[in-house]
C-alpha cells in the first residue's frame, strides 16, 4: 500500500469508526500483518519465566545422530518446490525450528533462517490450545465446568442471548457469534492492534446461531475464553499460565504473553503467546502421554483423549476439539485416525501422533505452498512402520477410484471428475454437488488431492473437503464436510462410470499428456 492510500485509508476509518476506535487500525496502517516477531516490534509482554536447569522426561539424540528418513517418503513434489534437500526445503519453506521426537527420544532438532533454540516466535493460535489446556485445569478444579454459562463470569453477557453460551461452546468454536475470521479480517485487524480487548469484545459479539449448531473458526471466541478463565480463577492469564503450565512443565525458556495494553494488561490468548520450539515440545511430549508430566496430571487426560476421537454425532464439528484441529492427513478412513495438531498463523504446529507415539514441532515466519499437516502425518505414519500414500500407493493411495456419481440417502447427488495432474504430479478434480436435491449441480473449483483418501477445496480460508471410505481396499463412499457446518454428509458411491455430460470431461476416460 503506497503511503497516500494508507493517508486516505486512515482517514476513511477515522470517519467510520471515530478517534477512539480507529487507533487500532492505524495502528495496522503502519505496522502491516500480523508477524512472529510483534512480541518484540510493539506489543508490551508480560514475561511467563522458565525452569533453567529442567529434569527431563524424554532424550536427546545426539546431534551426529540426527537423521531423518527420504523427504521423498513424506514430502510430496509441491511442497518440495524443486529442491533437492530436506534442508533447502525447509528453508525455502520459512521453517525456522523443527523437532521430531518418537518413543520419547529427539531424533532431529533443526535450526533454519538465523534462528536458534532459544528464539522466540509468536505461536499465534498455538496460543488457544495452551488457553484451553487452561481451562480443562480450571475445569478440574472445580472453578468452571464445561455446561457452565459464559455469562457467569462474563456480567456483560448476562442480558441477551450471549447467556447461552457454554464453556464447551467456546472450546469447540460452536458458540455461535456473528464472526468469522476469515470474512471478518477488517475488525480482526481492530482486535489484534486494540489496547482495551475487553471493551472491543463486549461490544462486537453478538448471536447469529443457536449455541452447538455450527461451527466457525473465530480469534475473537478464543478471547472471550480467556476473559472467561480470568473471571473463573480470580487470576490473570498470564499468572496462571505460569502457575499451571509453565512450572509445572518444567519449561526451558521463557515465554513472552503479549497484552493488549499496559493500561488494561489483557492477554492475548486468541494468538498472543511467544515461545521457543522446546517449549512447544514440552507441551507436545505432556499431551502424548495423556496429559501427564514425570507421574503428575497437569491436564486432565479425558480432555487429551477428546482430541483423538473422529465424531460426527456430537453437537461440535468433527475437526475441531477443545481448540486442536483433529482434521489432519488421512491414512484410513477419517474416524478411525487418531492424529491432532495446535495450529498457528504462519505455519506454527505441535502434532502429535498417539499412534506412532510421535511429536513433531514446527515454527516459521511466513506461510508457504508447504502441506505441514500432510508432510508430518506421513512421516509419522511412515517412522510408524506403516507407510503412506508416497512409500505405498497401491495401499494407501485410492484416488484411482475417486471418479464417480455418488449419493445420499435422500437422493442428493455428488459426481466427481478426474481432471489428471498438474505439474508437480499432483491430481486435480472438478466436484458438482446437488443444491437442495435440484437438476443442476454446483460446480467447486481448484479442487486438489490432500492425500490419498481425500480431496480439498481451498478458497483463502475457506475449506471443503471430501473423504473417501473404503472396505478392503475399495471405495464405497465419501463423506462431504463443509467447514462452517457441524453435520457431515455422507455419500454412497453408485457407480463408477460418469455420465456422457461429465465423461467427456474426464481425464480418465479421456486421457491427455500431463502438464
Amino acid at each position: 500500500m503506497k503511503n497516500s492510500q494508507c493517508f486516505y485509508f486512515a482517514l476513511l476509518s477515522i470517519f467510520c469508526l471515530g478517534l477512539n476506535g480507529c487507533a487500532p487500525l492505524i495502528k495496522g496502517v503502519l505496522f502491516g500483518a500480523p508477524d512472529v516477531d510483534d512480541h518484540e516490534r510493539f506489543f508490551p509482554c508480560d514475561t511467563i519465566k522458565a525452569n533453567p536447569n529442567p529434569q527431563l522426561p524424554f532424550y536427546y539424540l545426539p546431534k551426529a545422530q540426527q537423521q531423518l528418513p527420504d523427504m521423498n517418503l513424506w514430502i510430496d513434489k509441491a511442497s518440495q518446490a524443486g529442491k533437492k534437500t530436506m534442508d533447502e526445503v525447509f528453508t525455502v519453506a520459512n521453517t525456522t525450528a523443527l523437532i521430531v521426537m518418537r518413543n520419547d527420544t529427539v531424533l532431529f532438532e533443526r535450526y533454519y533462517n538465523k534462528r536458534d533454540e532459544k528464539s522466540q516466535l509468536v505461536g499465534f493460535s498455538v496460543s488457544k490450545a495452551l488457553t484451553a489446556c487452561l481451562v480443562s485445569i480450571a475445569i478440574r478444579e472445580g472453578k468452571m465446568n464445561m455446561e457452565q454459562s459464559i455469562a457467569d463470569f462474563i456480567p456483560e453477557f448476562r442480558n441477551d442471548d450471549r447467556k447461552l453460551i457454554k464453556v464447551k461452546h467456546l472450546l469447540n468454536m460452536t458458540e455461535g457469534i456473528n464472526w468469522i475470521d476469515y470474512k471478518h479480517l477488517f475488525w480482526l485487524g481492530i482486535m489484534y492492534y486494540n489496547s482495551d480487548i475487553r471493551r472491543f469484545v463486549i461490544n462486537r459479539t453478538a448471536l447469529d446461531f443457536q449455541p452447538g449448531t455450527h461451527f466457525a473458526y473465530k480469534s475473537i471466541t478464543t478471547q472471550i475464553m480467556g476473559m472467561a478463565l480470568e473471571g473463573a480463577t480470580g487470576q490473570r492469564q498470564a499468572d496462571y499460565l505460569q502457575q499451571k503450565l509453565w512450572n509445572e512443565l518444567e519449561m526451558p525458556h521463557e515465554a513472552l504473553y503479549t497484552m493488549d495494553s499496559k493500561r488494561k494488561k489483557m492477554n492475548r490468548p486468541f494468538g498472543g503467546l511467544a515461545l521457543t520450539a522446546r517449549s512447544m515440545l514440552h507441551v507436545g511430549y505432556m499431551l502424548l502421554h495423556n496429559g501427564d508430566w514425570k507421574g503428575k496430571q497437569i491436564v486432565p487426560a479425558d480432555f487429551v483423549k477428546m482430541m483423538s476421537q473422529r465424531s460426527i454425532a456430537a453437537d461440535k464439528w468433527w475437526g475441531y476439539t477443545n481448540c486442536f484441529w483433529l482434521n489432519t492427513y488421512l491414512d484410513r478412513n477419517y474416524l478411525d485416525m487418531t492424529d491432532y495438531n495446535a495450529a498457528g498463523y504462519h505455519g506454527q504446529y505441535i502434532y502429535v501422533s498417539p499412534e506412532h507415539n510421535m511429536v513433531i514441532i514446527r515454527l516459521g515466519f511466513k506461510d508457504t505452498r508447504m502441506d505441514w499437516t500432510g508432510a508430518m502425518g506421513r512421516l509419522c505414519a511412515l517412522m510408524g512402520g506403516i507407510g503412506n500414500d508416497l512409500t505405498d500407493p497401491q495401499k494407501y493411495d485410492l484416488s484411482a477410484q475417486f471418479e464417480g456419481v455418488y449419493m445420499t440417502n435422500r437422493s442428493e447427488q455428488l459426481v466427481v471428475v478426474d481432471k489428471g495432474f498438474d505439474k508437480y504430479g499432483v491430481r486435480k478434480w472438478t466436484i458438482y454437488k446437488d443444491k437442495n436435491r435440484t437438476v443442476h449441480l454446483e460446480k467447486w473449483e481448484d479442487v486438489t488431492q490432500n492425500d490419498g483418501r481425500s480431496v480439498v477445496l481451498r478458497r483463502f480460508a475457506r475449506q471443503k473437503r471430501l473423504m473417501f471410505e473404503d472396505m478392503d481396499n475399495r471405495v464405497m463412499g465419501v463423506y462431504y464436510d463443509d467447514l462452517l457446518n457441524i453435520d457431515t454428509k455422507y455419500f454412497e458411491k453408485v457407480s463408477d462410470t460418469l455420465p456422457p455430460k461429465y465423461a467427456k470431461m474426464s481425464y480418465k476416460q479421456n486421457p491427455t499428456p500431463h502438464k
